[in-house]
């Protein structure tokens, strides 16, 4: 079967007919867009319109489909068998295309979801380790592809707090460790003048992942606090092992 063909027929039938395509539309009850696509070989007739349209144009159902006139058909009535005949392979073909479609969305959609349980679903560690005289409080993570250390705060919690005896300086370096290798080190500077550490350190935060160190032993941490003016601080090395946490 040609659409191509039946599209031909479909127009100069209606202009046999002296019809405009609103006005074939209007008596099969469709759009004049739907007339326009059959005439132009886009669409072919739905098999619910094949009787009216027929009866319309005053052509056979042989006819119809073989887009031409003056084809012999003993019985112009459309049987079962007709009817599964009309459906070509092209119409064939727009259901197996849509098939396709759908088991490929809905592969993708399952894939997804397995990648979003597998690479991006993280363990999470709760870091509260208080080493005195250092509170630390933050999280370790960890998935399948990719590793951080968040901490949210640094509390110095020495007996000499809030005396005239504190710890008073303008500078200190925080230098964390993996497997005593340093992965991250900054300082944390008051340049106005020199305070007590304790204010100094409170609210410090910072985060370093796998984007930024290629390699963390999530076993094996540590964070280092030092002053930088000879001061020593006691107990300043803090134990942040995986194996030491919890998970929340």
């Amino acid at each position: 079967m040609n659409i191509n063909k039946i599209g031909n027929l479909i127009a100069r039938q209606r202009i046999a007919k002296k019809m405009t395509q609103d006005q074939l539309a209007k008596k099969l009850g469709i759009l004049r867009t739907t007339v326009s696509k059959w005439e132009r070989g886009i669409n072919t007739p739905d098999i619910s319109l094949l009787q009216p349209l027929c009866q319309e144009l005053d052509l056979t159902f042989t006819e119809l489909i073989n887009g031409e006139k003056n084809i012999s058909n003993k019985d112009n009535t459309i049987t079962a068998i007709d009817a599964i005949n009309f459906y070509n392979k092209k119409t064939k073909n727009k259901y197996l295309i849509v098939s396709i479609n759908i088991i490929f969305l809905l592969f993708c959609f399952f894939l997804s979801l397995i990648i979003i349980n597998n690479y991006n679903k993280f363990t999470m560690y709760k870091i509260h380790t208080t080493n005195t005289p250092f509170t630390i409080d933050g999280y370790l993570l960890e998935n399948v592809n990719k590793k951080g250390i968040f901490i949210q705060n640094i509390i110095y919690n020495d007996e000499l707090v809030g005396t005239d005896k504190e710890i008073i300086t303008d500078s200190v370096t925080i230098t964390l460790k993996s497997n005593n290798k340093v992965i991250y080190s900054f300082k944390k500077i008051n340049h106005s003048n020199q305070e007590p550490i304790h204010d100094l350190l409170n609210n410090t935060s910072f985060y370093v992942d796998t984007d930024t160190i290629k390699k963390i032993d999530l076993n094996n941490l540590s964070l280092l606090i030092e002053l930088e003016d000879n001061q020593e601080l006691k107990n300043n090395i803090i134990d942040l092992s995986k194996n030491n946490l919890r998970t929340p």
